[in-house]
């Protein structure tokens, strides 16, 4: 009997040590699982986040100057339309022939004052979404050579070209204040010789 009461014994004390180590893998499971949530609630706020970043980009860089050029085209189709009718409009009250050269040098104006304010239109714009429709391949800067002995070090070359880089960039923001300066100016001039 105390054979089978050791036998007992020893498989209760099996069991209990079973049931602890199945409560400590229970309970690094319960606390692994409760750490996965936790990590896959940052990464959906994250992710959330990385979404609204991507939405802002493409609507201010990929949607807005798409936009802009169909709100141009769908203008420039409402005008000449416009146009065309106060044309036949006026063709049929059978004006003279001097009415009729004024009448064309007025629309002819008019239309180079619409062509001149959609130019600096663009202009603008092209400085807004950094786009100019302005070539720049003209621009003259002397690019810093490195076969100068001196100059050995990585560091020095990659701050060199960046300065170049730099003055390449202001140069093109100079030249693009100038030709928005001037297509102003000219607009203003037309805008003035038609009213």
């Amino acid at each position: 009997m105390t054979t089978e009461t050791n036998q007992d014994d020893q498989q209760t004390a099996c069991e209990d040590l079973l049931r602890e180590c199945l409560e400590e893998i229970n309970l690094e499971i319960d606390l692994s699982h409760g750490e996965l949530i936790q990590k896959k609630n940052s990464l959906l706020e994250f992710q959330f986040d990385m979404d609204q970043a991507l939405e802002i980009y493409v609507q201010e860089y990929g949607i807005k100057p798409h936009e802009i050029k169909h709100q141009l085209k769908k203008a420039i189709i409402m005008y000449n339309y416009q146009t065309e009718i106060l044309e036949r409009k006026y063709s049929h009250e059978s004006p003279n022939q001097y009415q009729m050269e004024v009448a064309k040098r007025l629309v002819n104006m008019r239309r180079d004052l619409e062509k001149l304010k959609r130019a600096l239109l663009e202009l603008k714009q092209g400085v807004i979404f950094n786009k100019s429709c302005i070539s720049f391949d003209f621009i003259q800067i002397s690019m810093p050579t490195f076969n100068d002995t001196t100059i050995k070090k990585g560091s020095v070359q990659q701050k060199l070209l960046s300065q170049y880089e730099k003055q390449i960039r202001y140069k093109k923001l100079d030249l693009l204040a100038i030709n928005i300066l001037e297509a102003k100016q000219t607009y203003y001039r037309f805008q003035n010789l038609f009213d």
